[in-house]
């Protein structure tokens, strides 16, 4: 068995606007983790460093060290959301060493945010949760880099004149998170329990969170990091947590139809600093705003070339996105869409179903192997 993983805040302890959290493999330092406020403060909570820390000791197969009380009721639930982890991902189901904090009385009437990237998701949840938000929670670091100062300002600014729109707190949280953790743990596992992290960093201002669900009700059954059975537990006596959203991908952005605001800084796209129109992700959300008819309200894509893009379904997830995209584009008398969707479903049914659970697993016993390796060497 490796050296145990260790987390711990680094620092005096006091409420503070930068958040720092050292994590050893054993007595040989991973590295340090930082989160930094741009408006307001952020709190030491214990119960942070063990939504952050239990996955990626999941998989590297290494008992978990919290230093600090966490909530008893989060740690009674830590086996539980291990054992997803493992049924999902072949993880290993380890030891958690953490103090439970006694219980004690919580402060109501602390505000309800959600994590907000100007996606689809996320602005639906927007449009839908907007009469009981108080805040917009956005993240930089992760999918823009640090480094490119240009994109982070517009990210933070994105967050800034969003919520003055819609008379919510900004939150503009900076974070190297997934440049330290990403050799142990692909932010595709992590990113629901990080921030549920960050959630209780804040929970001193809010109490309840809301996460964006990144799919329909079939994300039931698709193993992610963020996932309607899995953001809740995460939670604790002072922040509930809420997975929002189990809705279809066509659906959510017909619902933009009268946030043009959202519609006009809808961004999707995973393989540029802007919306390509050419990936999955990009066509599929220029193919339903051509069906609803609100493409011109969406500038933040190229012209709406039908010609141009394409579909690569991966799991039935989107599978299911696409027989919705099908039967709106039927409705509103779009037939020229349809052979485009038929033989991308078709192309799906007839090679990829086959072979990519086999795939998926082989690639998900070499990631396992390749962080255990990892952590191994430096836990020696």
């Amino acid at each position: 068995m490796p050296a145990p993983l260790c987390l711990a805040f680094a620092g005096d302890g006091q409420d503070r606007a930068k958040l720092c959290i050292d994590i050893h493999a054993g007595n040989r330092k991973l590295g340090r983790i930082w989160f930094r406020s741009r408006t307001g403060t952020l709190r030491p909570d214990p119960n942070a460093l063990l939504c952050l820390g239990l996955y990626p000791a999941a998989e590297c197969g290494a008992e978990l060290a919290i230093s600090g009380a966490v909530d008893a009721d989060l740690l009674a639930r830590a086996p539980r959301i291990n054992g997803m982890f493992k049924t999902w991902w072949n993880c290993r189901q380890i030891g958690i060493h953490a103090e439970a904090a006694p219980p004690c009385a919580v402060d109501g009437g602390r505000g309800t945010a959600a994590f907000f990237s100007g996606g689809i998701d996320s602005s639906f949840t927007l449009a839908g949760a907007g009469p009981r938000l108080s805040a917009l929670i956005t993240i930089v670091g992760v999918d823009v880099p640090l480094s490119d100062a240009t994109r982070v300002a517009q990210l933070a600014r994105l967050c800034e004149d969003t919520a003055a729109f819609y008379g919510l707190e900004p939150v503009v949280i900076e974070t190297n998170l997934n440049d330290v953790l990403h050799p142990y743990a692909s932010w595709i596992h992590l990113h629901g329990a990080a921030m549920a992290s960050i959630g209780h960093m804040l929970a001193h201002r809010f109490e309840r969170v809301l996460i964006a669900s990144s799919g329909n009700e079939t994300a039931w059954n698709v193993p992610w990091g963020s996932h309607p059975g899995l953001d809740p537990l995460f939670g604790s006596a002072a922040l509930q947590i809420e997975h929002h959203g189990l809705v279809s991908r066509y659906d959510k952005i017909a619902r933009l139809a009268t946030h043009d605001l959202l519609l006009r800084n809808l961004r999707v796209c995973n393989k540029a600093g802007y919306n390509c129109g050419i990936c999955d992700k990009c066509t599929f959300a220029m193919r339903a705003l051509a069906i609803l008819g609100i493409s011109a309200r969406a500038p933040g894509f190229p012209p709406n070339d039908l010609t141009k893009g394409g579909y690569r379904i991966v799991d039935d997830a989107f599978l299911s996105e696409m027989q919705r995209l099908r039967a709106a584009a039927l409705a509103a008398n779009h037939p020229e869409m349809i052979p485009e969707i038929d033989q991308a479903m078709a192309r799906y049914r007839r090679r990829i179903a086959r072979w990519l659970p086999g795939l998926a697993r082989v690639h998900n016993r070499m990631r396992i192997m390749k962080h255990r390796l990892r952590y191994n060497r430096i836990a020696a």
